[in-house]
């Protein structure tokens, strides 16, 4: 609830107007300890591959990840580390 009450906080510092929160739901977001896209092969089940795992930079990331991603199962080509 802290965090609700947090961001109408914030909300009612630039909107003026009357508003009603009708419902209020949390989430969580997945995301991995090191913060870098899971890409490759799956290390226990060999017909999977992953690409995911791109947060808030997957405009930029997910292009490059998903060619690197093709050229290694299409071409047997190393997935860059970086």
């Amino acid at each position: 609830m802290a965090s609700k009450e947090e961001l109408l906080t914030k909300l009612k510092t630039f909107f003026k107007g009357d508003f009603e929160v009708v419902k209020h739901v949390a989430g969580v977001r997945p995301t991995v300890a090191d913060r870098r896209p899971l890409v490759g092969r799956h290390p226990k089940h060999k017909n999977l591959y992953v690409l995911n795992g791109f947060g808030s930079r997957g405009v930029l990331i997910a292009p490059y990840a998903s060619q690197q991603l093709y050229r290694y199962i299409e071409h047997g080509k190393a997935i860059d580390e970086d």
